[in-house]
């Protein structure tokens, strides 16, 4: 593979790295769900099965307003995610970086560079 592909490889991991600081920023940092509390059993129900969790295995309230509370968080977080990436920047400096450099950032980034390279790169 050629430059421009380890390019929009190295691209993609910044912005996934920069989405998952952004989701977990959000999960420890999110409110409690605004009226969670205060919904009666049959609401909290209804909420949790309209969002595919199944309610038969909750005992009591609190375990159903808990899994709400933890759905809605998890749902905030994937708006702001594909926000995130639908919205990023392009990395800065990527498309000016020698081969090397990229293989470096990618390896650094945890990416294997041995399928991006080429028997001329090598030569």
């Amino acid at each position: 593979l050629e430059k421009r592909e380890m390019a929009a490889a190295l691209e993609k991991k910044q912005q996934e790295e920069a989405a998952t600081r952004t989701e977990e920023h959000n999960l420890n940092n999110a409110p409690s769900a605004p009226g969670v509390s205060t919904m009666k059993v049959g609401e909290l129900k209804k909420e949790l099965e309209a969002r595919g969790i199944a309610t038969g295995a909750f005992l009591e309230k609190r375990e159903m307003a808990a899994a709400l509370e933890k759905k809605q968080q998890e749902e905030a977080a994937t708006r702001t995610e594909e926000h995130n990436l639908n919205n990023a920047p392009s990395a800065p400096g990527v498309s000016t970086m020698k081969v090397g450099e990229l293989k470096k950032e990618l390896e650094a980034r945890g990416i294997a560079t041995g399928a991006f390279l080429e028997k001329r790169e090598m030569a």
